[in-house]
């Protein structure tokens, strides 16, 4: 037996609807990311449309820390060999985090030009880029 509150049964079969189900404590999963009092300390907004737009900018983000996961664990799943993260090699399902976590020390410098470089002494996390299909040319400079 299975009890929905959808109104337009016609449009669901319950194969659909129990797999959704099934799906949303994946998705609930992810909203600790975001009450992280390290991403949302105390915030000051004195209008409710700037606490509106500050929740959409939140979910975003969490978007894109997902879509992060995602392409890593795809990644390593064809991959012969590990990723260095923080904490030592793995090759288990990476989390966002410690792929995130890998870009902590990433530094840029921009000259009075505006031109930018990575200083020699910068450990470019290199294989996680390819593994996003990424390269440092996202920050705007030439690749290594």
């Amino acid at each position: 037996m299975l009890i929905t509150t959808l109104t337009h049964t016609d449009e669901w079969n319950c194969e659909d609807v129990l797999e959704l189900y099934k799906y949303q404590q994946t998705v609930e999963r992810r909203f600790p990311v975001l009450k992280d009092p390290k991403w949302v300390g105390p915030v000051f907004l004195n209008r409710p449309d700037r606490v509106e737009a500050l929740g959409y900018v939140l979910i975003l983000a969490l978007l894109l820390y997902s879509l992060i996961e995602q392409r890593a664990r795809q990644a390593l799943a064809t991959a012969e060999e590990p990723i260095d993260l923080t904490g030592g090699r793995t090759s288990s399902p990476p989390t966002g985090r410690r792929v995130l976590e890998r870009f902590e020390n990433m530094l840029i410098l921009v000259d009075e030009d505006g031109n930018r470089e990575i200083p020699a002494n910068v450990d470019v996390p290199e294989r996680v880029l390819e593994l996003l299909d990424l390269s440092v040319e996202v920050y705007g400079v030439e690749d290594v």
